[in-house]
């Protein structure tokens, strides 16, 4: 790339006969959440950048029609750069997806990390110098790749999903500041805050100044009096009795009463937020059909599925099930020099969404106790028999499920949970079969391997007198019969001499 020439195009230099050659532009903007920074760069007949225009617009409605028209006077333009800076930039995308429907294709939001931006060559950082280096760089259509943004209402649905683990992360944090106040009060019985129970218990404790066998109690005899169920209640009883005289101080009591409240309404606000979510799936065929494939999956659940499905968004732009591990995060990264090839840590800047969901479908796998599906196999085979590390394994198992999910949903391969045990068995059974001449089990025919004598006489300290007995007598009669052979043999020898000197 050849420096910046000293002269500068302006739009309105009309007497400049320079400004006529440009073959071609390039738009960069630096979005920000007041301000959009654009640079218009132009390409010269004889290969040289050179910056037309820069100009700072709102980033309001009135600020994008601006910036609509000011980009309308510029023909042709090879591409739209800007980064994708969190939600910032969805606005002017979606904008001039509207104002160019011809030139959707030249509308680009890229990963600011694999912008190659050309900051260094004005020595600072600022809104300007980036939106001129991403300007000069939008000329050079095969460094650029794309990032995924979606529709608006794929957006949207994909927003609440997200709204909803951060608040299933806000309920963790409420449960644990209830167990600090317990265990400044030194009350250690475990109220599990996550089942009804728990959360009556607690609630019936802090409603007034009384023991918490008193309060126990009182709530049993409650809902026994309503005929509902008092059965983990009764369970825990004989825990119950050593915190029986706990009583709580009045501050404590408005702490958790206050923290009890924030958590029911956090609760309630989640599940609002998961009803809403699938609802809308639902009413996608191509979704619904993702959403009951991925349940098939072993480990899997709604909130998993739903998680993938969303910030997965189109799938069927990943080339192989490679790039989908690397989009989930699930590929760790590589330092190379010549033949020296240095695993490193998995990437974090990737979609920590899709790590966390396929990591904790990896947990289920790997602390169920039975193997039942090809994915258990394998969890167990690596945590279990290779004793890899827990992150490792998981990070292992979840780049399998990542190829078992981008299979289904990209290469429309029906799921069989138990494909991979199926094939390997029919393989041992062909092996058998041309190599020893049978399917039955070496385990089914070790009899016939086993020297029974030598067993028996490496064992005789364990037999009883009747098997003693039995056992030298039948030596007895062995070598009796094995003498006897051999008397038969030689003589059989002498006769066929003779035979052999009489002819």
């Amino acid at each position: 790339m050849s420096a910046v020439p000293k002269k500068r195009f302006r739009l309105n230099d009309t007497s400049s006969s320079d400004c006529d050659e440009v073959l071609q532009f390039g738009v960069g903007m630096d979005v920000h959440k007041h301000q959009i920074a654009v640079c218009v760069s132009g390409k010269l007949p004889s290969g040289d950048i050179v910056t037309v225009k820069n100009h700072v617009f709102r980033a309001s409605p009135r600020g994008l029609d601006e910036l609509i028209r000011f980009l309308q006077k510029f023909e042709p333009v090879n591409a739209y750069l800007m980064e994708c800076t969190g939600v910032y930039h969805l606005p002017v995308y979606h904008a001039l997806q509207n104002a160019f429907p011809n030139k959707k294709n030249k509308i680009i939001a890229m990963n600011p990390l694999m912008l190659n931006r050309r900051v260094g060559d004005l020595g600072q950082h600022a809104d300007r110098t980036d939106a001129r280096g991403m300007a000069y760089f939008a000329h050079y259509s095969k460094l650029i790749r794309p990032s995924y943004v979606g529709g608006i209402g794929y957006y949207r649905q994909r927003q609440m999903l997200r709204h909803y683990h951060r608040i299933k992360t806000q309920t963790t944090r409420i449960r644990n500041r209830l167990t600090q106040v317990f265990d400044a009060e030194n009350f250690k019985f475990l109220l599990d805050l996550k089942t009804e129970w728990g959360l009556q218990l607690l609630d019936h404790f802090i409603q007034r100044k009384w023991t918490f066998g008193e309060a126990y109690n009182d709530l049993v005899s409650t809902l026994e009096s309503q005929k509902k169920g008092t059965g983990m209640l009764v369970k825990r009883r004989k825990e119950m009795e050593e915190y029986a005289q706990i009583t709580f101080h009045e501050n404590s009591r408005f702490i958790l009463q206050m923290l009890l409240v924030s958590l029911l309404y956090e609760e309630a606000n989640a599940a609002a937020f998961l009803v809403q979510v699938e609802h809308l799936a639902l009413k996608d065929p191509e979704l619904t059909e993702g959403y009951r494939h991925l349940l098939q999956i072993s480990g899997f659940g709604s909130i998993s599925a739903l998680t993938v499905l969303l910030e997965l968004g189109d799938y069927n732009r990943f080339a192989n099930w490679k790039a989908l591990a690397k989009y989930c995060g699930l590929v760790p990264t590589i330092h190379q020099s010549g033949s020296i090839d240095i695993r490193g840590h998995i990437n974090r800047h990737t979609n920590m969404y899709l790590r966390k969901a396929l990591t904790q479908v990896a947990g289920i796998l790997i602390n169920k106790g039975y193997q039942d599906t090809d994915l258990a196999r394998y969890a167990h085979k690596q945590f279990q028999i290779k004793k890899l590390p827990y992150k490792k394994a998981i990070v292992k198992i979840g780049n399998k499920i990542a190829r078992t999910v981008y299979n289904m949903l990209v290469l429309k391969i029906p799921y069989d949970a138990n494909h991979e045990f199926a094939l390997k068995k029919g393989k041992n059974l062909e092996s058998n079969l041309a190599k020893r001449g049978t399917l039955l089990d070496t385990r089914q025919t070790r009899a016939l391997r086993r020297d029974v004598s030598k067993f028996l006489v490496t064992n005789y300290e364990f037999l009883n007198s009747t098997s003693k007995y039995h056992l030298k007598a039948g030596f007895t009669r062995a070598i009796r019969k094995a003498k006897w052979m051999d008397s038969k043999k030689e003589a059989d020898k002498k006769e066929r001499m003779k035979g052999e000197r009489k002819k």
